[in-house]
């Protein structure tokens, strides 16, 4: 049994389809990638527009996925009647291909680094001897910061996507 809660609780009123129903470019539903926005359809073309990030999303008709169009990485979802559920576009191979990639990209520096350190070591009474723990602290938090955003960014969270969007504004009223 579903319940229908009035519109005041409801962020998206006009999001009720059902997941059997096809997708309406006549019908306004809640952005995947920020979820504050709501995607409307575009004037004389079959794709959709948030009204709050400005994406621009695609359906592929057999399957009825929602596919962002502006975006390097394939990113998909599907309709589930009242929200979007993500469609992994990367397999289990590949996702664990990437997070050993990540891996060696924050440990092979940082481990150079420190055996740099240990292999010459400053003297201790030397001024700056704090500086190779300090740089071998960096370098892994450096890197850890870039792969991060990375993931950031393939994976367009909601949290970022908004936080992004609000910098984009605030960065703009500056003169």
């Amino acid at each position: 049994m579903t319940h229908h809660f009035p519109d005041r609780f409801n962020k998206h009123p006009q999001a009720r389809l059902s997941s059997g129903e096809p997708l309406n470019f006549q019908e306004r539903y809640p952005c995947p990638i920020c979820r504050y926005g709501q995607l409307e359809g575009l004037f004389m073309v079959d794709a959709f527009s948030c009204t709050f990030c400005r994406h621009i999303f695609t359906i592929e008709p057999a399957r009825q996925l929602l596919r962002l169009e502006d975006h390097a990485q394939p990113l998909r979802w599907r309709w589930q009647g009242g929200r979007w559920a993500f469609e992994r576009s990367v397999g289990a191979e590949s996702l664990r291909l990437l997070v050993v990639l990540g891996v060696v990209f924050v440990l092979t520096p940082t481990l150079l680094v420190w055996l740099a350190y240990h292999t010459f070591p400053p003297l201790p009474s030397q001024r700056g001897a704090f500086i190779p723990p300090l740089w071998t602290a960096l370098v892994f938090m450096s890197h850890s910061a870039i792969l991060g955003w990375l993931c950031l960014e393939h994976y367009q969270f909601p949290f970022y996507v908004t936080a992004r969007l609000y910098l984009r504004r605030f960065l703009a009223q500056i003169p």
